[in-house]
């Protein structure tokens, strides 16, 4: 029963913050209609980069974006992932850039509308050192695991995978979050964690020098990877425009600079039913929590 107790935390985090937010009287859908479109939409997007590598990724996205729907679009940004769920919640967000766990409570709670998702689905994979005897996820057993911080996508999509092997953290496995992926591989380098999970893409952005001290032992089933959608206050038409930009970044030579330097092949347009299978992880994940209770 631990085990899945456990596995709620982190739903749970979540819907304890959309359950204050909605007792504000000017809370994510009861909010009035954004300023006239002249003075822009305003971009959220969840903190998965520094600020400053972030502000220097996106910055070629906004101009593309303003170009694309004739209209401002300004960035934004919170230092923590808790943070961008409050700004969403207080529906200070036009557009959205936000991990698939995010966008189902943004497209749930508060109506954002799917425009486009990175085509390359999102895993996990499960490191250690290269020396380490470890050949499995199973064999991390009385050991720690390093995590991205609670309430990103790895995060819980690795304490699942944990939860559906029988290891329960806290009890046969031991978790550490950290605030940053580079502080998750410090963390391993220096031996105060035996493995890290993160995204399979940062394997890619790392030195083959560095690639060699790793090792995979797990990945996890892919998912549909991070979504940009709209609150429901954009007009279809503009909603469109932004479809069109996006996925017409591999036509040019500007729009392909663009993925390069963020590190992505491209994008799909994006189906609200794409993510149903990661609604049911979370229709479970309350089903658990309730029997844990009762028990």
């Amino acid at each position: 029963m631990r085990g899945r107790a456990w596995l709620a935390r982190t739903v749970a985090i979540v819907l304890a913050m959309v359950m204050m937010l909605a007792l504000q009287p000017n809370a994510g859908a009861e909010d009035p209609p954004s300023p006239a479109r002249e003075n822009g939409y305003v971009f959220g997007v969840f903190p998965y980069l520094p600020p400053l590598t972030l502000d220097h990724v996106f910055a070629p996205i906004i101009a593309s974006l303003e170009t694309g729907v004739g209209a401002p679009v300004h960035l934004r940004s919170t230092t923590t992932f808790s943070g961008f769920v409050e700004e969403l919640g207080k529906g200070h967000y036009d557009l959205i850039f936000a991990h698939p766990f995010f966008y189902i409570l943004a497209a749930d709670q508060y109506g954002y509308v799917p425009l486009v998702r990175l085509a390359t689905p999102l895993s996990a994979v499960f490191l250690t050192r290269q020396d380490d005897p470890a050949d499995s996820m199973l064999a991390l057993k009385g050991r720690v695991l390093g995590l991205p911080p609670e309430l990103s996508a790895v995060s819980e999509v690795a304490q699942r995978e944990l939860a559906a092997a029988g290891l329960t953290p806290g009890v046969q496995i031991q978790i550490r979050h950290h605030q940053s992926k580079s502080s998750c591989l410090h963390a391993l380098a220096l031996g105060t964690a035996d493995a890290c999970a993160l995204p399979r893409f940062v394997l890619k952005q790392l030195p083959a020098d560095h690639i060699a001290t790793l090792k995979v032992i797990h990945e996890t089933a892919p998912i549909p990877n991070v979504v940009i959608a709209a609150h429901p206050r954009l007009s279809e038409a503009d909603r469109t425009k932004l479809i069109q930009t996006v996925l017409a970044w591999p036509d040019t030579a500007e729009g392909r600079q663009i993925l390069a330097d963020a590190g992505w092949e491209g994008f799909v347009a994006a189906d609200d039913h794409d993510y149903d299978e990661l609604r049911r992880w979370g229709v479970a994940t309350a089903q658990n929590r309730r029997q844990s209770a009762a028990e």
